[in-house]
């Protein structure tokens, strides 16, 4: 495989804004992804998308042990909690329901910047097999979406993935931790520079200012980085993060005015001490999210 450029990035390219979403970020079961999406249907949840997150490293990639199996998963196991709930392959209601509802997202925790470009090489290998004198991408028809945490690829290698390696069908998200803000001087035009930057090769950026988990969110913190992104990438998703549960989606409220289509993630506050995910904590979080952004429900209800 011939290896990616060295360049760096272009500016944003326009295009058509990706769907906001709900996320849950914790999925490391089949029944979990069955529940959750069951729930949705049942309580018509259909304003967002449910984006559903397992986490992985370059180590689960490889299938080596990992320090919490219940929070980094492998290949095979993300594959199994995936295809339980595949797209419908023929056009109808169902597959409507399916594209305006389901997000299923690896969520990839580097090591660091030092060893990204190599971890997306790596990624890249272990997901394509051969088939008949021809490569396969194993994980594209049961994953919507890849999010980078951790670290900052470099723009144009990033895009090579995308257009080169048969990642086009993927929506890619950038996570926007301690890291990017260091790298920005914490300068809200900065960090909008930074993103700018990837241009097509992200599709979203995950606001995570605190990366702490006895932080909490702080609206008015992340507004002024939010607001810059914004204005540098109008067509860019944004979503925000930060020890988000059913007890504290009040904290995003404050920027529901400016930002309606800001989406959301949690995950801290969804799992119990053992790193399993509470089915319950999920569904409040779900219904949490409904009261705010589904048109039929007032917040005033919250």
């Amino acid at each position: 495989m011939i290896n990616p450029p060295a360049g760096g990035g272009g500016a944003f390219v326009k295009k058509e804004k990706p769907k906001p979403y709900y996320g849950i970020s914790c999925l490391h079961d089949r029944k979990q992804m069955q529940d959750i999406l069951t729930y949705v249907k049942a309580k018509k949840i259909t304003g967002r998308r449910i984006m559903a997150g397992t986490h992985m490293s370059s180590a689960s990639f490889r299938g080596f042990e990992v320090e919490h199996p219940k929070r980094t998963l492998r290949l095979d196991e993300v594959r199994s909690i995936y295809s339980s709930i595949e797209r419908p392959k023929q056009r109808g209601p169902d597959r409507d329901w399916f594209d305006a509802n389901v997000f299923r997202v690896v969520q990839f925790n580097s090591e660091g910047p030092a060893v990204i470009d190599a971890e997306l090489l790596l990624v890249n290998q272990m997901i394509h097999i051969p088939d008949g004198g021809r490569e396969v991408n194993v994980i594209d028809q049961f994953v919507e979406g890849f999010q980078i945490n951790h670290a900052l690829p470099n723009p144009d290698k990033l895009r090579w993935f995308r257009d080169k390696q048969m990642w086009r069908n993927m929506q890619i998200i950038l996570q926007l931790g301690e890291l990017a803000m260091e790298e920005t001087g914490n300068d809200p035009e900065g960090l909008a520079v930074l993103v700018e930057s990837y241009g097509d090769a992200i599709d979203y950026v995950l606001w995570d200012g605190s990366e702490d988990h006895q932080a909490v969110f702080d609206a008015e913190f992340a507004r002024p980085y939010l607001r810059a992104i914004r204005e540098h990438c109008p067509d860019l998703g944004i979503a925000v993060s930060g020890n988000l549960g059913p007890n504290s989606m009040r904290l995003v409220d404050p920027l529901r005015a400016e930002f309606p289509d800001l989406s959301v993630d949690a995950e801290s506050e969804l799992r119990d001490e053992n790193d399993s995910l509470l089915m319950a904590k999920a569904l409040s979080y779900l219904d949490e999210c409904a009261k705010r952004w589904e048109k039929k429900i007032n917040i005033e209800d919250c």
